[in-house]
């Protein structure tokens, strides 16, 4: 994953944090933010990233307990 992307998240976050930050419970409001985020991240419409072989690329896998992570990463290897 590039550096730009996840900075690019971090900054949204924070901005729609900053904008709704006086409603209600912060720990909840930042988890709906970056649950946000992240799926917007992953739309259909969203820029797609291109792997360069001969270079170190970062996959990320982001799951529940239980959810088969250790398993596609197996088979993705």
């Amino acid at each position: 994953m590039k550096v730009s992307i996840v900075k690019e998240y971090k900054e949204s976050v924070l901005l729609h944090f900053k904008q709704q930050e006086s409603e209600g419970n912060k720990k909840k409001l930042i988890e709906k933010i970056a649950i946000s985020e992240l799926t917007h991240m992953l739309e259909a419409d969203a820029e797609l990233y291109s792997m360069k072989k001969g270079q170190t690329n970062v996959v990320m896998f982001v799951g529940l307990q239980g959810s088969g992570k250790t398993t596609s990463i197996t088979k993705y290897a």
